[in-house]
């Protein structure tokens, strides 16, 4: 019966691993997407890009939303500005509304940006 518990036991051990690789895999795969959008919202420009990414970082260790969700919509703010600085200023905006109204960041960078 010791055995029999023991098996389960390692069961659901290789299942929780894999669940957790699953999961990191998917949000690797959400973080690229969302790079790779605000590069092309850039119109290529990577260097710009790659800045702005390191903000978003920062951004998603401060606040309630993931990095990921942080640069998909600087991509949609990026659409209506190229301008490095200011989406440098107006994504702390957007998150700062989006908290404090309980919307999402999309709807929050529409509302900010009047767009």
């Amino acid at each position: 019966m010791v055995k029999m518990g023991g098996a389960i036991a390692g069961v659901f051990a290789v299942s929780s691993v894999v669940g957790f690789i699953k999961s990191s895999i998917a949000g690797l795969q959400e973080i690229e997407k969302s790079n790779a959008a605000l590069t092309n919202s850039l119109q290529g420009r990577k260097d710009v890009a790659d800045r702005l990414i390191v903000q978003n970082k920062e951004l998603g260790s401060t606040t309630l939303f993931k990095t990921s969700e942080i640069t998909a919509a600087q991509s949609m703010l990026a659409v209506f500005t190229k301008q490095e600085n200011q989406l440098k200023q107006l994504m702390p905006l957007v998150l700062d509304f989006a908290t404090k109204f309980q919307v999402d960041l999309p709807t929050a960078a529409h509302i900010v940006t009047g767009k």
